[in-house]
């Protein structure tokens, strides 16, 4: 499991590489664990690691706002940049809202 160093270098990482003005971003990481029994024994065990990325970009045109979100399960570099381009894509072709709320910026 990643240590809490490890998680926040990656999420500045992933924060640092959005094309985005307005960028939310969420990483999360957890296991989960399935022990099965048969004839009063364990049968079979299985542990498992999950990571979850989740991004969301905010477009500002004169016309309101474009939002969006997209997730992936993988934090390396090339897998990053394939969900920001996913999220370009969906960006791009959105209607523009008014109803977009901006982020607030952590320590202000």
């Amino acid at each position: 499991m990643m240590t809490k160093s490890e998680l926040l270098k990656a999420a500045q990482d992933i924060l640092a590489a959005s094309p985005f003005k307005e960028t939310e971003i969420s990483v999360t990481v957890g296991e989960s664990a399935l022990t099965r029994y048969g004839d009063n024994r364990i049968s079979q065990n299985v542990s498992q690691e999950k990571t979850a990325v989740s991004l969301r970009g905010i477009v500002r045109t004169g016309k309101g706002g474009r939002t969006a979100r997209v997730e992936t399960d993988q934090i390396d570099v090339k897998s990053v940049g394939r969900a920001y381009e996913r999220l370009s894509k969906i960006l791009e072709v959105l209607p523009d809202t008014d109803e977009v709320a901006g982020l607030h910026a952590s320590g202000d």
